[in-house]
């Protein structure tokens, strides 16, 4: 499997997930959410990874939809991105720029989802998967390399 085709798929879940997510979620949901983005900005300013909190994130987001058929088309999209992310979060080039994007959507994507606003969730959420292309781009990595499956979730930045 490529980065490519992870990512197609990923950009149409991860899009109608959040649509879908933003008139159903309830308070618990966002405590949790916001919770994420906190632990999030801890991490990063320690310099911590923060590829299982952003997994983590979208699976939370994903939940609040209560369609299990859309939990368990997106487990698999999920483990494969942790090599795909750890590739891009490491990339001296993409480094510092892609760990503040991934912040900055997932604060717009919670306002949104606090707001009960779809087109706001829907077109953050779209903007944050794309920059994972556009982050691959700049570091110059193929598209089309297979996804390294065999690689363990980071503990460092």
């Amino acid at each position: 499997m490529t980065f490519r085709e992870l990512w197609e798929v990923a950009l149409r879940l991860e899009v109608w997930a959040v649509e879908m997510a933003a008139p159903l979620i309830d308070a618990a949901v966002i405590e949790r959410l916001e919770a994420n983005v906190a632990a999030m900005e801890k991490a990063l300013a320690e310099g911590r990874s923060i590829i299982a909190l952003d997994v983590e994130f979208h699976a939370l987001i994903a939940e609040a939809v209560c369609n299990r058929v859309l939990l368990m088309s997106r487990e698999p999209v999920s483990l494969l991105f942790y090599p795909s992310l750890e590739k891009l979060f490491r990339h001296p080039r993409t480094v510092d720029v892609s760990l503040a994007r991934v912040l900055e959507a997932h604060r717009a994507i919670l306002y949104a989802l606090r707001q009960r606003d779809a087109v706001a969730a829907r077109d953050w959420m779209e903007r944050h998967i794309m920059d994972f292309r556009r982050g691959y781009d700049l570091a110059g990595i193929d598209l089309d390399q297979p996804v390294d499956t065999k690689v363990e979730p980071s503990t460092g930045r």
